[in-house]
């Protein structure tokens, strides 16, 4: 008996030695050691007892730590809550908020590009900014960015606040270009998801700046809506989509759709955007200067002065994206409004649904 309990005690020690054990408190183990390798085998990660001193050897192979280059650059993400509504605005900023962080530098192996989340919180909204710090948002308290009754023009003072989801506050979308410690901003709303790491819009930006202006312009990974309006000697001071669910056949200005604008932050481009709406030369049934810019949802506001700003003071700047491939909303915009309005001839790319 004696001889037989030798044999199992000598046996339960073997296998202490060479396979997984709970730990029942009598020996105490070693963590799971972290491979920072892709190659992790079970071997590596076994758990071995440390305070057995029958002539163990623990081979701790020495991890191969994978580095990688610094980010090129910091994106700024902002968003703009104007006013507090009911949990899904929280949610929205949650999901999307993830979908970056997914999708940026260090976490996505193919973006080069590091982020920081911003929301633009008019004073209305303050109750919802503690959520969004959570969140990982740096808030930051923002009134409208003008002084309604300072706009000169009478029609765009007395109805600027009947326009769009939000009014003369939505304005506040401009602070975007006031982030000059980043190179690139990218405002979006919090029903926005990103898919994938938008490196090539950021790129075809920067490269502007270095002189390669012809590569970042010609550049085939970045479907541009109509290709023959954009201008290869110009510098890239923002991508933007259109709203052509919101057009009207024959006009000439769809609008920019208001939820996604990846800008160049520059305090000149915010004071201009300033000076153009506190002038308010907004005509009643044509639009912005009587230029029919305007005539759509939001076209007192971002919608309008964003498209007033870069097709009639900066034309051929801006570049439009095609809207089925960014910033899509999953609609049903009406074939005729699809029309290279330059030539008034059927659009050229693919239909969304494609």
């Amino acid at each position: 008996l004696v001889a037989l309990c030798s044999i199992a005690i000598f046996i339960q020690r073997h296998r202490l030695l060479t396979q997984d054990v709970p730990n029942n408190g009598r020996f105490p183990v070693q963590p799971t050691r972290t491979i920072t390798t892709t190659q992790t085998t079970k071997a590596q990660t076994r758990r071995t007892p440390t305070n057995l001193h029958h002539h163990v050897h623990h081979n701790k192979p020495v991890p191969r730590v994978v580095t990688r280059a610094p980010p090129k650059a910091v994106i700024g993400y902002a968003v703009t809550i104007t006013g507090c509504g009911d949990q899904i605005l929280i949610d929205g900023a949650a999901i999307l908020s993830h979908s970056i962080h997914t999708n940026s530098y260090p976490t996505n192996p193919t973006s080069h590009y590091a982020y920081k989340l911003y929301a633009f919180v008019h004073p209305d909204a303050l109750p919802c900014a503690v959520g969004l710090k959570e969140l990982g948002y740096e808030v930051q308290e923002r009134e409208t960015a003008v002084v309604v009754a300072d706009i000169k023009g009478d029609f765009l003072r007395e109805n600027i606040h009947k326009v769009g989801c939000c009014g003369a506050a939505e304005l506040i979308k401009l602070y975007a270009y006031t982030l000059v410690e980043h190179p690139v901003v990218v405002h979006v709303d919090c029903d926005v998801l990103i898919l994938r790491p938008l490196d090539e819009l950021f790129d075809a930006m920067l490269d502007s700046d270095t002189g390669s202006k012809s590569v970042a312009h010609k550049s085939t990974t970045i479907p541009y809506m109509f290709p023959a309006k954009v201008d290869p000697q110009t510098p890239i001071p923002a991508f933007f989509t259109r709203d052509y669910n919101l057009a009207y056949y024959g006009k000439k200005y769809p609008g920019i759709q208001g939820g996604f604008l990846v800008v160049r932050p520059n305090t000149q481009v915010f004071d201009d955007y300033i000076s153009i709406i506190t002038e308010g030369n907004f005509v009643k049934g044509s639009g912005w200067a009587g230029l029919g810019i305007g005539n759509f949802w939001g076209g007192r506001t971002i919608q309008g002065v964003v498209s007033y700003y870069y097709d009639h003071f900066h034309p051929r700047t801006a570049v439009e994206l095609n809207r089925c491939l960014y910033n899509s909303m999953s609609d049903s915009a009406k074939p005729e409004c699809l029309k290279d309005d330059s030539k008034h001839t059927p659009k050229t790319t693919e239909d969304c649904e494609d």
